[in-house]
């Protein structure tokens, strides 16, 4: 699972205690190599995307990461998750 450190990662692994949920500092989604190589690493068979910008207040003036963690970090991880044939389920 992406986004372990946040507020529906944290939720997510009280209740699955077992699952690989890794924060953005172990798991940088804006990073395409990291992502990669940590799915690869992993092979997982499922992949929660629970990673975002949730920020409201400063998004204006974070405009580009903003972007960067809720529209590219989401294709990082879709492309990854296509590269190991693992399913995806992606938080809205």
């Amino acid at each position: 699972m992406t986004g372990g450190g946040g507020r529906l990662g944290t939720e997510l692994q009280a209740l699955l205690p077992q699952i690989l949920a890794p924060s953005s500092r172990e798991l940088d989604v804006t990073d395409l190599k990291q992502v990669r190589r940590v799915i690869e690493r992993e092979q997982p068979e499922l992949i929660v995307h629970a990673a975002a910008y949730t920020n409201i207040g400063a998004a204006e003036q974070e405009r580009e990461q903003c972007w960067r963690v809720n529209v590219e970090g989401i294709s990082h991880v879709a492309e990854a998750t296509r590269m190991v044939g693992a399913k995806l389920i992606h938080r809205e």
